[in-house]
């Protein structure tokens, strides 16, 4: 028989277990309910978007352009909270809740952020939410038919030349010509006799020869057939992410003299790799395949002329915290252009960037910094336009909220042609925005000014350039979104011009030409089910400036679906 002093303890043993099997029991979701990863899925999470946490619909929500693989930068909030909301309370001494408080403390998720390419803000993704809450493979195919209504990009004002009627010569004129002629004297006793007669010369025979002229070009129309595949991976791991993308498509040209065909490609890669509490490698490569322009991408054609061509952003970074507050970013990038026609391999050009970045916490929500930057610009078939830029920036980046974030570098660069050793500057800007407007709201913006590739190695080119792009989810199956590019192109070109023909006296002569472009695509999608999508696009694009004679319009319209497997 046990004592009083052993039942008692065996009685206080046997009331602190049952209060903990209690409080463990009642910290367990219930079947059904979910708590953001399990049971019911509410209906904001069904879209795969960067305002929600994980989805459940492997369909990808985002329009064309926003499939090129990098996450959105707007921070996304933990799954079934409201962004910038997060859990309260505190957890009990044995692990549930205290009676009157919010849910236990949990682990945050791991938050990977990677600088992004020069231009443009930094990238945020966040481990099961967003992107990284897909499926590891994703791969889908899609087909659509569309309308172009000008597929040269043909200039609205274009003139042509006019039928003309030229003399061509026959045979050349002869002038008059004197000749010695004897004239007998009809008596043998008396000598002939000489004299000079004069023979008159031949006029200039021509015949009239009609050239024909070339007649202005018109605008060529075409329906359009296209065929995609994309396919998408995304891995991550306390330490390591991996994001990589791949999209094909093929078109045809129902109306379009001569090669009806089109190819393109895009392939978008992102690596990261935390190596220490302290230091942090990322790696960001864009090279896309294309046979239109893409106003996006600093340094891209205007137009189609130049045919097929191959364009390549790349930016590795190597990031350390020197300090609580200070921190390091060192980095490397390449930017090319490579043309496949023959006639255009003059243009192929190569640019190699250096930079080096110093990062103050000024305040939690503040960050400073100052940045240097060398650049070097090669061209294998024209040496005479290779440049060399310094750069030299200060800026900051803002967080007010999770839903805002900033950035912004300003200062100058110094380009300097190698071949001739002249040198320029001017001011440069880089700034980005992402705002979270609304759950389903999400506005995204960026601005540049400075040097951008010339045309010849006696002018420079400055281009101003913004993009804004604005996303809206109106319901779980249904969203729409905006992309508008704005660039203004300023070129300075120096000349020697001569203004005395005795004495070859020359002078230097400047002109200035101005070129304005606006581009924008408004699509929207519809998510059928798990594997069926339908999207619809269209797209405007006006070019004008500096000859009013070359300014043109464009539209296009598409509507497709999209299989995922």
């Amino acid at each position: 028989m046990m004592s009083f002093r052993c039942r008692l303890c065996f009685f206080l043993a046997a009331s602190v277990c049952g209060h903990w099997a209690v409080a463990q029991e009642s910290t367990s979701p219930t079947p059904g309910t979910g708590t953001g990863t399990g049971g019911q899925t509410p209906a904001s999470l069904l879209l795969d978007s960067p305002f929600t946490g994980g989805s459940t619909t492997p369909a990808d929500t985002t329009g064309p352009s926003f499939r090129t693989g990098a996450a959105s930068t707007l921070p996304a909030s933990p799954p079934g909270t409201a962004p910038g909301t997060e859990p309260a309370g505190a957890a009990s001494a044995f692990g549930g809740e205290q009676p009157g408080t919010a849910p236990p403390l949990r682990e945050a998720p791991t938050t990977f952020a990677i600088p992004g390419l020069y231009g443009r803000g930094p990238q945020e993704f966040v481990a099961g939410q967003g992107r990284l809450a897909r499926p590891r493979f994703r791969f889908s195919v899609g087909a659509s038919v569309g309308f172009d209504d000008n597929v040269f990009q043909t200039p609205t004002n274009a003139q042509g030349i006019p039928d003309q009627t030229v003399q061509v010569l026959v045979s050349p004129a002869t002038p008059d010509t004197t000749a010695e002629v004897t004239i007998p004297s009809g008596d043998p006793l008396v000598p002939d006799r000489m004299e000079t007669v004069v023979v008159p010369g031949a006029r200039a025979r021509f015949r009239n020869e009609r050239i024909p002229g070339i007649p202005a070009p018109e605008r060529t129309s075409s329906l359009i057939t296209r065929t995609n595949v994309e396919w998408n991976v995304q891995m991550a791991t306390r330490r390591d992410l991996f994001t990589f993308d791949f999209q094909g498509s093929a078109g045809y040209y129902w109306d379009r003299p001569g090669d009806k065909t089109d190819y393109t490609a895009t392939l978008a890669l992102i690596y990261l790799r935390k190596l220490t509490a302290r230091a942090q490698f990322s790696a960001n490569l864009n090279a896309s395949y294309q046979t239109q322009p893409d106003f996006s991408q600093i340094n891209s054609p205007t137009n189609n002329a130049g045919g097929e061509f191959l364009s390549t952003n790349a930016k590795a970074d190597l990031s350390y915290r020197l300090t609580p507050r200070f921190s390091t970013v060192t980095s490397v990038a390449y930017n090319g252009i490579h043309f496949v026609e023959k006639a255009q391999e003059a243009s192929n050009y190569g640019e190699t960037t250096f930079g080096t970045e110093l990062r103050y916490l000024f305040s939690p929500r503040l960050t400073l910094l100052g940045e240097l930057r060398y650049s070097s610009s090669m061209y294998a078939k024209d040496e005479a336009r290779n440049t060399t830029t310094y750069f030299a920036l200060a800026g900051g980046e803002l967080r007010l909220s999770r839903r805002f974030v900033a950035t912004l570098r300003v200062g100058e660069a110094l380009q300097t042609f190698e071949e001739s050793g002249e040198k320029s500057s001017s001011p440069y800007v880089e700034g980005t925005l992402s705002y979270l407007l609304a759950r389903g709201t999400a506005l995204q913006w960026n601005v540049r000014y400075g040097f951008e590739e010339s045309d010849s190695a006696a002018s420079e080119r400055i281009v101003a350039r913004t993009g804004l792009s604005l996303t809206q989810i109106f319901s779980p199956r249904f969203q729409g979104s905006l992309a508008l590019n704005l660039l203004r192109g300023i070129t300075t070109t120096d000349s020697e011009v001569v203004t005395d023909l005795d004495s070859l006296r020359t002078e230097s002569l400047t002109t200035e030409d101005v070129q304005d472009t606006i581009d924008s695509t408004l699509s929207f999608q519809y998510v059928l089910s798990r594997k069926w999508s339908f999207n619809l696009s269209y797209s405007y694009t006006m070019v004008f400036g500096p000859d009013e004679l070359n300014d043109y319009y464009r539209q296009r319209v598409f509507v497709g679906a999209e299989y995922l497997f």
